[in-house]
């Protein structure tokens, strides 16, 4: 099976050390990344996303090297991974329907009133109250905020799915949404998914929709190193 993400010999920016990590993931797999605060979590995605370079290493994403492309080609390979940023990053100014609107017309290239017809469509799939679309995002709660950013994400069908914290999962465990069927419906279909935790991971509680990760790996001072899932962890998980 063809990685979606892959890297070789990677060395971090801004992080000590000589030795470098390889990385393979694969469509449908669900990976587990913690690690501590400043461990290089955030610095990994963005590297691996082609937002920043390595200090050294190849970066292959969907099969294509990062150090080989044009900025044309880049943009284009980014706008199929889906990003959920700590805090959430909706457009403070906006209201919840632009935001959504705002990837399909960027990535997708449709027009003002498809995207606002498909910004509807999928909220009534994923029973988005009206509600959120209408209000600012300053207006939302931190809970709504954070749900509209991964509905954000989950639009435009990504083939990479990164969630960098966790608390998406505690927020989408009691959510009156079907967000969490749509999650699940994407991995199922071969989205990869990648959830950034603290040192300790993800609690029992907040195990995504999908199912527990079938990878793990921890982050410490720039160097990743593959480990087992938590054992009380189960990869079949009724839907939320």
């Amino acid at each position: 099976m063809s990685a979606i993400l892959q890297a070789q010999g990677l060395t971090l920016s801004s992080f000590a050390g000589e030795a470098g990590f390889d990385l393979r993931m694969e469509p449908g797999q669900r990976w587990l990344l913690t690690g501590e605060a400043g461990s290089g979590k955030s610095t990994l995605m963005r590297t691996l996303l082609g937002l920043i370079s390595p200090r050294s290493g190849d970066v292959f994403l969907d099969g294509f090297n990062l150090q080989d492309v044009s900025p044309q080609q880049l943009l284009s390979l980014r706008q199929k991974m889906g990003v959920v940023f700590s805090g959430g990053g909706l457009l403070p100014a906006w209201t919840g329907l632009q935001n959504l609107m705002l990837p399909l017309r960027a990535i997708h290239g449709f027009d003002e009133e498809r995207a606002h017809d498909e910004v509807l469509a999928f909220a009534s799939r994923c029973q988005i109250p009206a509600l959120w679309l209408e209000r600012a995002a300053t207006q939302m709660s931190a809970e709504q905020g954070t749900l509209l950013a991964l509905a954000r994400a989950l639009i435009i069908a990504p083939k990479l799915l990164w969630i960098d914290s966790e608390l998406v999962w505690g927020v989408l465990s009691h959510a009156n949404t079907r967000l969490g069927t749509e999650l699940r419906r994407q991995v199922e279909a071969g989205c990869t998914l990648v959830t950034a935790a603290g040192e300790h991971g993800v609690a029992r509680e907040q195990i995504p929709p999908c199912g527990g990760p079938t990878h793990c790996a921890r982050m410490q001072d720039g160097w990743l190193e593959c480990v087992a899932p938590p054992t009380y962890w189960t990869l079949d998980t009724a839907d939320a």
